[in-house]
């Protein structure tokens, strides 16, 4: 769990910046001044959520109660879905 609090630290730190990335440049976000962020918010996403699908597998009714690991899986969904649509608009 060490692991995912610092997966955690890192999505939020890089949170505005991955936002500011998509918003101002949406077709090519990595080549912005914040392309270091997108990477970071998108790793720490992916890391965070195989966390939390393991967590679940392993523990599914002690994990569904545990609100705050949600709201972050949440936060991923929106940086997962947002660098799909990033990778779809990306040509190349």
């Amino acid at each position: 769990m060490a692991n995912g609090d610092c997966d955690v630290d890192l999505l939020y730190l890089h949170r505005s910046f991955f936002a500011r990335a998509i918003s101002d440049h949406p077709k090519d976000p990595l080549g912005s001044p914040y392309g270091t962020s997108v990477i970071a918010a998108y790793r720490s996403a992916g890391s965070l959520v195989a966390m939390m699908r393991n967590l679940h597998g392993q523990l599914k009714e002690p994990s569904e109660r545990i609100w705050f690991l949600w709201t972050h899986m949440f936060s991923c969904s929106v940086r997962d879905r947002t660098s799909k649509s990033m990778t779809l608009l990306t040509p190349g």
